[in-house]
């Protein structure tokens, strides 16, 4: 089973000097947390994608809905408190490759809505 989850918000550039202060990454982390459990609409569904990470690989696709570009590799480093929120919640085990497929992020560019949309589901499983 794969889930989407859309978030209204999307990741900060990590170029951002107000998001290097430990308290400040700790909101972000915490924001994120809370988007991403309550982007899953359903309770059963959250249930199973926690019992699938606990003996699957997990892939994950992000698309982001943005005005302007990231740079590639901001992108994928902006990724960072979006994988924590979803170790936290259980939905990925780890973040290290053993446990995650994670496809490179897609931008949606001059998109009206900012928003970021995630599908989740066992690695084999697309």
């Amino acid at each position: 089973m794969n889930v989407h989850i859309t978030v209204p918000m999307v990741p900060p550039s990590p170029n951002e000097r107000k998001w290097q202060h430990h308290m400040a990454r700790f909101r972000l982390r915490k924001a994120w947390q809370e988007g991403l459990f309550y982007g899953v609409i359903c309770a059963r569904h959250r249930r199973e994608l926690i019992d699938q990470a606990k003996t699957n690989r997990m892939r994950v696709e992000i698309t982001v809905h943005i005005k302007n570009t990231f740079d590639e590799d901001n992108l994928v480093a902006a990724m960072k408190p979006v994988l924590d929120g979803l170790k936290k919640l259980g939905y990925i085990r780890d973040d290290s490759p053993e446990f995650l497929e994670l496809v490179l992020p897609i931008q949606q560019i001059k998109s009206a809505e900012r928003k970021t949309v995630l599908k989740i589901g066992p690695v084999g499983n697309e």
